[in-house]
């Protein structure tokens, strides 16, 4: 568990044997975990070509510096990739759920729902790709029928979940089913730490005000930016016209 000594002896190692695959894919995989992504690509691109598995460190490194679309295009460069047989096993369904989670974060949602129905092929008992791709479908305001179908799916795998609660909480107000929605983003919120996440804490705001409780809607949002919320300035807008509302 002591990653920088072991990179300490790893870089030592890629001194002596700069060509060593595995060594630059052992030392680009610590700098993350370590929280250095770019030391990472900057071990596994002084390679002229990477294989499919350096292809999919990549795509992980990418994610962790927040650059979307070239971890994408590693992600699509790891699934067309020519060694038949290595590609093969990595094209698994943790591979897709991955896949689906880089789309999601770039806005792509088309190609998220695709690369999160290969997922659920390849696993499809599996509780998270089941809420995942329910979660995208009731955030996207498709199928909800059928997304409330997956996430209680998962519900009935992990009923404590608080990241599922919130799914179906999402997808009850998606579907007008506002008293419904308020019982499961009430017991989300009651599970603690976990269901202070600033996206949980924005969507009880929402649900609070379809519910009619603007006092509580405006302190949920207030919660949210506080946590963090990716886009507050929407989320302030929200509570500025809610105000405007209410006088």
């Amino acid at each position: 568990g002591d990653f920088p000594k072991a990179a300490h002896y790893l870089e030592r190692a890629l001194h002596s044997y700069p060509r060593a695959f595995s060594i630059r894919m052992q030392l680009a995989y610590l700098y993350l975990q370590m929280k250095a992504p770019k030391k990472g690509l900057a071990t596994l691109i002084a390679l002229k070509q990477l294989p499919p598995r350096a292809q999919l460190l990549t795509a992980h490194l990418y994610r962790a510096m927040e650059d979307t679309p070239r971890a994408l295009k590693s992600l699509q460069a790891v699934e067309k990739g020519e060694d038949a047989e290595e590609t093969k096993d990595l094209l698994t369904a943790d591979f897709y759920m991955f896949y689906a989670t880089v789309a999601e974060d770039a806005g792509e949602t088309d190609l998220a729902i695709e690369k999160a129905e290969k997922a659920l092929t390849l696993d499809p008992e599996n509780a998270m790709s089941c809420n995942f791709l329910g979660y995208v479908l009731a955030d996207h305001n498709r199928e909800l029928a059928r997304a409330e179908t997956l996430i209680m799916k998962a519900l009935v795998v992990e009923p404590h979940n608080v990241a599922y609660l919130d799914s179906i909480a999402w997808v009850y107000y998606r579907q007008g089913k506002f008293q419904d929605a308020l019982g499961q983003i009430c017991t989300a919120l009651r599970s603690g730490e976990q269901g202070r996440d600033s996206v949980i804490l924005d969507h009880a705001g929402d649900i609070f005000k379809a519910s009619g409780f603007m006092q509580l809607a405006r302190h949920y949002w207030g919660q949210a930016i506080s946590r963090g919320a990716l886009r507050p300035e929407m989320i302030r807008e929200k509570m500025s016209v809610s105000a405007a509302t209410s006088e």
